[in-house]
């Protein structure tokens, strides 16, 4: 989100901010319980355990159908184990959690079974025990899997912002996200946008020439910052040999970029009337096959955001995003938005349509998504950039420690609302494939 802050403005609407904030946190995030039938983790006696082990910041980063990422850390530099098992009285795999002393621990476990509990605690037999249950795979079989990145703000700058985006760091983790989504074995790369701070032909360069070294194909979305100068439209030419607007398939899905950026001003969201009209021929077009739609700009109504966005005096949905929805009701085949923009994670529903907000690479929480894609549905689950922990730890303070400043706990509030709920990280969306080809009324 842009703009520049008013501090007098900030003043007045943080209060409403703060009551609106802890409402819309509350709402969502209760339990810890994601959608359809899991993932589920039990925190009730959570707190007391970090208590008494001097550990804070315990996140439950996601939670899939056979994976489960979890980050930590120390007040002092010590190596960490952490035990788990399908009994609470028999924790019998045990992990460490980083091969170094260090304050920032993390595990990433993957190769569990689906719709299982596992029971698991942190380092000692005298910490809580926790629990957690993977998703059930009832969406058929296995196709593929995609990683989706977004708002890298690449930049040759060395500053850290008041908010935390770390744009001294920028490259470093454009670099370690390409080695981590390389690991991860996808098919491909979504890149939901504003790759560049601001749209320089030296920065489409340098974020051309990581992108590059990825195994697998890349699919980029234009954002607002990419559009800041004139350079975007040779250099986007050189980075995507293709329009801005554009469609592909993959394994029995279709997949659809639109580009939301005003031309004239790019911090306007929009979709034109041509690009709307492009959209709906190539929906009939492929309206046997279940649909994602990616875009910059975000559509669907986000509880809490509103009063963010004003603090920060922008406008993160497209200014047309009524009359898109009312559109895609035309269109059952399309099971899912993917959004950027926001640098937030939430998943929120419309006419059995999810759209999801991804957060950013450059602040806290410093993530991608990875997508397992499946004949009925997907699973999506987020992860951090682990190698770059300190990183995030980093940007989570400076981002705490100033709002703070300007209102007591608006900095708590604010990081605990980007990061979102596990609902918000971890999903497990599934479709009828019986509205596959339903009649078309627009």
């Amino acid at each position: 989100m842009e703009g520049k802050k008013d501090p007098k403005r900030m003043k007045i609407i943080v209060p409403f901010f703060i009551f609106s904030l802890f409402t819309s946190i509350a709402s969502c995030a209760a339990g810890y319980v994601a959608d359809n039938d899991g993932p589920e983790i039990d925190i009730t006696n959570i707190s007391d355990a970090i208590e008494e082990a001097n550990y804070s910041r315990v996140e439950v980063v996601s939670v899939g159908s056979d994976s489960f990422d979890m980050s930590w850390v120390s007040s002092t530099e010590l190596s960490c184990f952490f035990d788990y098992g399908l009994s609470p009285f028999a924790l019998n795999n045990t992990l460490p959690a980083s091969d170094l002393p260090t304050k920032y621990h993390w595990v990433a476990i993957k190769g569990l079974n689906d719709g299982t509990t596992h029971h698991y605690r942190i380092n000692s037999s005298l910490n809580e025990i926790n629990n957690f249950t993977t998703f059930p795979l009832d969406i058929g079989n296995y196709c593929f899997s995609f990683a989706v990145a977004t708002d890298i703000h690449w930049s040759s700058s060395n500053s850290i912002s008041n908010i935390g985006r770390m744009y001294k760091y920028t490259d470093r983790l454009l670099a370690d996200v390409v080695t981590a989504i390389n690991a991860e074995s996808v098919n491909f790369t979504i890149l939901l946008g504003d790759l560049t701070d601001n749209g320089l032909a030296y920065e489409f360069d340098n974020v051309t020439k990581r992108l590059n070294t990825l195994d697998k194909p890349f699919y980029p979305v234009i954002g607002n910052h990419d559009k800041s100068e004139g350079a975007w439209v040779t250099e986007w030419a050189e980075l995507w040999q293709g329009n801005t607007t554009y469609s592909f398939n993959f394994s029995g899905w279709h997949f659809i970029v639109l580009d939301s950026v005003n031309d004239t001003n790019p911090e306007q969201g929009i979709l034109t009337e041509d690009i709307t009209k492009w959209l709906q021929d190539d929906l009939k077009a492929h309206k046997t096959m279940p649909s994602i739609i990616c875009l910059h700009f975000l559509v669907n109504d986000v509880p809490g955001l509103a009063e963010l966005s004003a603090i920060s005096s922008s406008n993160p949905y497209i200014d047309n995003n009524k009359e898109f929805k009312v559109l895609l009701n035309n269109y059952p085949n399309v099971v899912a938005v993917l959004s950027g923009h926001g640098h937030l994670n939430s998943i929120t529903y419309s006419n059995n349509v999810t759209f999801i907000e991804t957060a950013s690479v450059i602040p806290y929480p410093i993530t991608y998504d990875i997508y397992q894609v499946y004949e009925y549905g997907f699973i999506k689950t987020q992860h951090k950039l682990y190698q770059d922990l300190n990183i995030s730890e980093l940007s989570r303070e400076t981002a705490v420690n100033y709002l703070n400043d300007i209102y007591p706990s608006l900095g708590d509030q604010y990081v605990s609302f980007i990061f979102g709920s596990l609902s918000d990280r971890s999903i497990n969306i599934s479709f009828a494939p019986q509205n596959l080809g339903d009649e078309i009324n627009a």
